[in-house]
């Protein structure tokens, strides 16, 4: 396949990908947010239950701190 047509295909499935995406991400559910507070040098116990449902398996647990646009752990 020549370069000419590789830009096109490789656009045209991205754009589908960010498709399926936006569509995952509208039928997602609501969740509860927990504010946790803890003291400087303690242990933080963190209300995260990531069993996923029967048939379905866990990739991937993003954690963030306030309003951050980065992951403090991945």
């Amino acid at each position: 396949m020549t370069m000419d047509l590789r830009r096109p295909l490789l656009i045209f499935a991205l754009y589908v990908v960010l498709l399926q995406l936006a569509d995952v991400i509208a039928d997602d559910e609501s969740i509860q947010l927990e504010k946790v507070t803890v003291l400087s040098g303690k242990t933080a116990v963190l209300p995260c239950d990531i069993t996923p449902p029967t048939l379905d398996s866990l990739y991937l647990v993003l954690w963030y701190k306030n309003d951050s646009d980065f992951p403090i752990y991945k």
